[in-house]
């Protein structure tokens, strides 16, 4: 469902005034434009306030109608007995029910509120595209966004490679005898493949954030690394996160210690799974300078954890059908560091782990209340490592298919 005209509906409590536009002077010939206001009684697009009146607005009509906002996201609404899932995201709704009678029901209520555009069924939201296949399966990728892209950057011709970048490769900043390529051109391409990283492919998370290190002074060293991420995405074109009916959620996390060759910090990723595909990733260059491979490993297991805890306190609240919250079962977080495991679960006082802030501590608390499981998973089995290095062809394929990215249709 899409709203028409969203921010025109909600009412201006404060006094809020505009100067009218070129071309009004036929409301008072005696006076110009610029000397003539008038006072909002409703909000207009481009009015700094408009986006939180409407969210305002539409607020306080959902929950008069029966909706209950999440305690884990304040854009997702439930009905009391959880048979139907409202997401609003600005003036776009995504209704999700098991039976179509109850999103008929609603559609209505909204009609009768608002003036909307019926979509139907769900085929694409926010550049997102959504495949039904016939298995019963989902499937959700961005084909034609990709596409564009290729045509845009005069790719679409080119010869695909099977990995994003090549395994060892490390990219270091400009010094001051290189020759800078154009700035705009880079920052536009890093910008097009980062939303595309952030929708349905994981597998570009690493080398994103790593390109995007260089949007102030890119080398043609750099430039070429992009265009690789092109090559790659025209012998992938049609990859996306294929979900099934296996409603499991399962975290993986990893960390490269100390992979930066400019400041030697280490690089953090996870992977959060559900239904056999990703459903949550994330690829960052610590901010601290690891010691060790196990604190380097030890901070990546903080932050997946908190997104972890997250992810399963808002994936009970959406599947339980009591109105009260209960606290939802043990995550499950699994790690390649033996040693990141053993300094959670034991915690000791040490002169190798004694300057760890006590913010990254959070594991061994997460740990000790009983909010997480922290397993170990060989290195080549991890899916997470896809997120923190560049890898060979085998491994990236397998961490890939791990992910849940296929090319069904």
């Amino acid at each position: 469902m899409d709203v028409v005209t969203a921010f025109l509906n909600p009412p201006v409590n404060d006094d809020i005034y505009m100067l009218m536009p070129e071309g009004i002077e036929w409301l008072d010939p005696n006076r110009p434009a610029s000397m003539i206001v008038c006072k909002l009684n409703k909000a207009l697009y481009g009015l700094k306030q408009a986006p939180r009146l409407w969210y305002e607005h539409i607020d306080e009509f959902l929950l008069s109608v029966g909706f209950r906002k999440a305690v884990n996201d304040p854009n997702l609404y439930l009905t009391p007995d959880r048979e139907l899932v409202l997401l609003l995201y600005v003036n776009d709704l995504l209704l999700m029910a098991k039976h179509r009678e109850r999103i008929d029901q609603v559609k209505d209520l909204l009609h009768s509120r608002y003036r909307m555009s019926d979509l139907g069924p769900a085929r694409k939201f926010l550049g997102l595209q959504i495949d039904r296949l016939p298995n019963g399966q989902l499937k959700l990728h961005q084909t034609q966004f990709i596409l564009k892209v290729l045509k845009r950057f005069n790719m679409q011709d080119c010869n695909g490679v099977y990995t994003p970048m090549e395994a060892g490769r490390r990219l270091v900043p400009a010094k001051e005898d290189d020759k800078l390529v154009e700035q705009r051109e880079y920052q536009s391409l890093v910008g097009s493949l980062m939303y595309i990283a952030i929708g349905t492919r994981p597998d570009l998370a690493f080398t994103i954030s790593v390109l995007s290190k260089f949007n102030s002074k890119p080398t043609m060293d750099h430039f070429l690394a992009t265009k690789r991420v092109l090559r790659y995405l025209k012998e992938t074109v049609g990859m996306g996160l294929v979900y099934g009916s296996v409603n499991k959620l399962i975290g993986y996390t990893d960390s490269d210690f100390a992979g930066d060759l400019n400041d030697r910090k280490s690089t953090s990723g996870y992977v959060f799974t559900l239904a056999g595909a990703a459903l949550s990733w994330k690829s960052k260059k610590q901010s601290l300078v690891s010691l060790s491979s196990t604190e380097a490993e030890y901070v990546a297991c903080s932050e997946a954890i908190r997104e972890g805890i997250w992810l399963r306190r808002l994936y009970h609240e959406i599947t339980t059908s009591k109105a009260n919250t209960i606290l939802p079962s043990i995550q499950l977080v699994l790690s390649d560091s033996q040693g990141a495991i053993c300094l959670a679960k034991t915690p000791r006082f040490n002169t190798r782990t004694k300057h760890i802030d006590v913010k990254y501590h959070f594991v061994q608390d997460a740990y000790a209340q009983g909010l997480i499981e922290l397993n170990y998973l060989p290195t080549t089995d991890m899916p997470a490592d896809i997120m923190t290095k560049p890898l060979p062809r085998d491994t990236h394929q397998r961490h890939v298919k791990g992910m849940g990215l296929r090319e069904e249709n």
